[in-house]
């Protein structure tokens, strides 16, 4: 009998412990119920240093915060280790894009982690819209924050993609189905949105919004292209042409209030606002995993830009015990929210 109270009290305690976790470390703190659910599901994971966590290749099917200790994850040969601590998740991005995984992760000191089964945390804050689009915003930040830090190189791709040949519904259908975010949205959610959609219509050269004037729109380029431009440090600017959303994933952060935006040519695109995204997705359970998707290929893009080598032939491997102190390695800062919660980062 003692032993069986002993247990539950134990039990009692380590519950405690990964709400306390959930709620200091998740990139958006979750409602008292839904973090009191997603710990019952959570993990205690015990890693020695060298221990090989997952593997590039396998089939993810499980998310792991970090608690205490560090992983390196190893991706291409080309790629610099990326090292994260405490507080932060790795695993998530494979399970959001619904790919193989794309680095090994292995503990590079001893580790304490909580494994989060994916399928069971998408079972769980499907009831939660609110977490969902807390998160969501979160997640965008962080790819903000992360373009920011690659402003000196070049961040957007251009559209090629031919112009839409008018604004209807089909086409602004089409429109909406082209920028990763929503690319694997239902038809149904896309013609959701299509409908509360507005229509702009600019000549060149005319000013759709200066700085501060929009974070609350969503702009996809139908025909013509939308220039914008971001004058105070770091600068960042990029032209975004038919089939694109302006500034990508990073504009459901509102991050677009920081930016002036222009037309390059005679331009038409379709605005939708943010409220209008949260309601749809509120019902539409496959618009929040679209993008989450969309957020993560555009995050992972950039992360493996960031920890690309540029010209360093790849070294030999010392013991996995000697990772942490011999290697070099591209560390992820409290800027990244995706991978870390602000101090009180976390490729979703």
């Amino acid at each position: 009998m003692h032993d069986e109270t002993g247990q539950r009290a134990s039990e009692k305690k380590a519950q405690i412990e990964r709400e306390l976790f959930l709620n200091a470390f998740s990139p958006t703190a979750p409602s008292p119920e839904l973090s009191r659910r997603l710990a019952n599901v959570l993990k205690d994971v015990y890693a020695k240093a060298g221990d090989i966590i997952f593997e590039r290749g396998e089939q993810p099917k499980t998310a792991h915060f970090i608690v205490s200790g560090e992983l390196a994850m190893f991706g291409e040969d080309e790629e610099e280790p990326i090292v994260f601590g405490p507080g932060s998740i790795v695993g998530m991005l494979d399970l959001n894009i619904g790919r193989r995984r794309a680095r090994t992760a292995r503990a590079t000191s001893d580790c304490h982690l909580l494994e989060l089964p994916y399928a069971q945390w998408l079972e769980l804050t499907e009831d939660h819209p609110e977490y969902t689009t807390s998160t969501r915003r979160r997640v965008s930040q962080g790819l903000h924050e992360m373009m920011l830090s690659l402003a000196n190189q070049s961040v957007f791709e251009r559209s090629t993609r031919a112009p839409f040949s008018d604004a209807a519904m089909i086409y602004r259908i089409a429109a909406l189905r082209s920028p990763v975010l929503f690319e694997q949205a239902r038809v149904d959610s896309l013609v959701e949105l299509a409908k509360r959609a507005s229509l702009l219509r600019v000549e060149r050269g005319q000013l759709v919004a200066p700085p501060g004037a929009q974070s609350d729109k969503l702009f996809i380029v139908m025909q013509g292209a939308l220039e914008v431009q971001r004058r105070v440090s770091p600068e960042l600017s990029g032209t975004f042409g038919p089939g694109q959303l302006v500034l990508g994933g990073a504009a459901l952060s509102g991050a677009l209030r920081s930016y002036a935006i222009t037309s390059a040519s005679d331009s038409v695109a379709l605005v939708l606002e943010h409220r209008d995204l949260d309601d749809i997705a509120e019902e539409k359970f496959d618009l929040v995993l679209s993008c989450l998707r969309g957020l993560s290929v555009e995050r992972d893009a950039l992360l493996a830009r960031k920890a690309r080598r540029s010209s360093l032939p790849t070294p030999s491997l010392p013991p996995p015990s000697e990772l942490a102190a011999s290697l070099p390695v591209a560390r992820l800062t409290s800027s990244d929210p995706e991978l870390k919660a602000p101090e009180p980062e976390r490729s979703a």
